[in-house]
């Protein structure tokens, strides 16, 4: 299973300044740079994921 590179391990200079841990050292991945910031983490990839293959069968079932 993939996982969430910590900024220390990311190699892609583009992407490695957004790259960072919060207080409890939970990797995140910026996704706006504003006032009010927010945050990308593995588990919100997983969760995506998970809506993602549920939208995908309830559709095949549907589509019966």
């Amino acid at each position: 299973r993939g996982r969430m590179l910590t900024h220390e391990e990311c190699t892609d200079e583009r992407i490695k300044d957004r790259l960072s841990s919060d207080d409890n050292r939970i990797n995140r991945f910026l996704i706006t740079d504003s006032n009010d910031p927010v945050y990308l983490t593995q588990k919100d990839v997983r969760e995506v994921q998970l809506a993602v293959g549920a939208v995908k069968v309830g559709t095949e079932v549907m589509m019966e």
